[in-house]
């Protein structure tokens, strides 16, 4: 009978050796699983993130102003020109040839400024390091507006900068 016992122990052995590698393979997968549940909750929050950058993007206008204030222009989030303001100045007493030159010089600051808010937006939305915001910046490189930046002259659109939407 001591061979059965020896049989019996081995059997033993096995069976704790079993229900130990079994408890390591169930803290594994509880770790798996609490990995994943992770990534599902970063991935819902990056989810969000997304949906709340289009909504604010969305409506995106931005103006900007020729340097001595005759002309207003507003760009979309695209930088399309949406709207156009000329002083009463700049109809009374500037040239057409000069009248264009102020639209095209309020466009391009507020081109800019929209480029310059589009990646600000991204940059609350995903972070500042993140691939989507690096994207945005290579995108839009920066102003080549000659002189100032977009933020040279004063704006008329809320405290970001002339955003008015």
């Amino acid at each position: 009978d001591h061979a059965g016992g020896g049989a019996h122990q081995r059997l033993a052995d096995t069976a704790g050796k079993l229900v130990h590698i079994t408890h390591a393979v169930g803290e594994d997968a509880q770790a798996h699983q609490d990995h994943a549940d992770h990534g599902a909750e970063q991935a819902q929050q990056r989810a969000a993130a997304a949906r709340a950058f289009a909504e604010r993007t969305e409506s995106l206008t931005v103006s900007g102003h020729s340097p001595r204030g005759e002309v207003e222009v507003a760009v979309d989030r695209a930088g399309r020109l949406v709207n156009i303001v000329f002083s009463s100045r700049a109809l009374e007493e500037v040239s057409a040839d000069a009248l264009r030159t102020q639209v095209l010089q309020a466009t391009a600051k507020a081109q800019a400024r929209v480029q310059a808010a589009a990646i600000e937006l991204a940059e609350d939305a995903f972070g500042w390091d993140s691939a989507t915001t690096a994207m945005f910046r290579e995108q839009f490189p920066g102003p080549s507006l000659g002189g100032g930046g977009p933020d040279e002259d004063e704006s008329k659109g809320d405290s970001r900068g002339g955003l008015l939407g």
